[in-house]
């Protein structure tokens, strides 16, 4: 059993994340200065789901975003914060198994065969949610898991 593990709009959540004021208003997370007064062409690099519902989505520059969600609130990249993140969700995953691929810094594959001892799909599902729960405990953002025979 291979689970997909790829953390909900990363960036954003990171962003958001330990900054209530921010909790259910668009953010978006910029490649570019967005706060200077020729910010249209800062290009999004994350939007979490409150920005998504305007249509606003990754790679779209700030200035057509605005038209679309003028009460959007613009955050600079925190690298190292990601990198935290990342860290604590790898370790996570490895503490469920070692067979964990990387895929990116917010995204794995894992190997979960050894844990599951039937053919259960209701077994799959609930090791699934312990991981994610466990994430989300570590991390303070949320993942979504899905699983397949393979990759």
């Amino acid at each position: 059993v291979i689970f997909h593990i790829d953390m909900d709009c990363f960036f954003c959540s990171v962003a958001v994340r330990g900054r209530p004021e921010l909790r259910g208003l668009p953010v978006a997370v910029c490649w570019g200065d967005a706060a200077s007064e020729n910010s249209s062409h800062a290009e999004i690099s994350s939007a979490n789901y409150e920005a998504r519902k305007y249509g606003l989505r990754a790679g779209m520059f700030i200035g057509k975003a605005k038209e679309l969600c003028p009460q959007l609130v613009t955050l600079p990249y925190e690298f190292d914060k990601y990198a935290e993140t990342a860290e604590t969700m790898y370790r996570t995953i490895f503490r469920a198994t070692p067979h964990v691929q990387g895929v990116s810094v917010d995204e794995a594959y894992a190997d979960v065969t050894s844990l599951v001892t039937t053919n259960d799909t209701e077994q799959v599902s609930r090791i699934a949610a312990v991981l994610r729960e466990q994430i989300l405990e570590a991390t303070g953002c949320t993942a979504s898991v899905g699983s397949s025979v393979n990759r």
